[in-house]
């Protein structure tokens, strides 16, 4: 009897765990920088260029496969969410391969490209808070002249 019961426990456990796995966050929607929360890793920022971040929307698309990022800017940008490589050009037009890949219930990125000849590479972490309403955008980036961070929050638009 005890055996039976073990055996029924191990099957319901397996048969029932997955139900209560979580999903991956979807960072689909639209978002808009909140520029008082976020930290740009520069000090006094000129007002024209903060009314200029202020204006810039991302549209964010997202599949089982592929996470989609539209810039109000007309820049657009995929990349696979399954480790494989994704290549873009970065807004002044510069190649650029990233890797993304789920870490628990974040997004990470790491992206390499050249700048004069020298590498540089950027790494990004996205995630959502318990509401799906914040979004966080941690971005470290390497360059022979050091490292530099930001902590970007965008707040999602109904």
């Amino acid at each position: 009897m005890k055996r039976f019961l073990m055996g029924f426990l191990v099957v319901a456990g397996m048969l029932v765990g997955p139900i209560f796995a979580q999903a991956a966050p979807d960072f689909s929607g639209t978002w808009v920088l909140d520029l008082d929360k976020s930290e740009l890793g520069v000090k006094n920022m000129p007002a024209d260029k903060q009314a200029q971040l202020k204006k810039v929307t991302i549209v964010i698309e997202q599949t089982a496969s592929q996470l989609t990022i539209k810039l109000s800017t007309g820049d657009t940008a995929s990349y696979n969410l399954d480790g494989s490589p994704s290549s873009n050009a970065l807004p002044d037009g510069t190649k650029a391969t990233t890797v993304t890949k789920w870490e628990g219930n974040t997004l990470a990125s790491t992206t390499t490209y050249d700048v004069g000849g020298q590498n540089v590479e950027t790494h990004d972490v996205r995630s959502l808070d318990g509401s799906g309403k914040v979004m966080t955008l941690q971005i470290t980036r390497q360059m022979p002249s050091g490292e530099m961070k930001k902590s970007l929050i965008y707040n999602k638009q109904d």
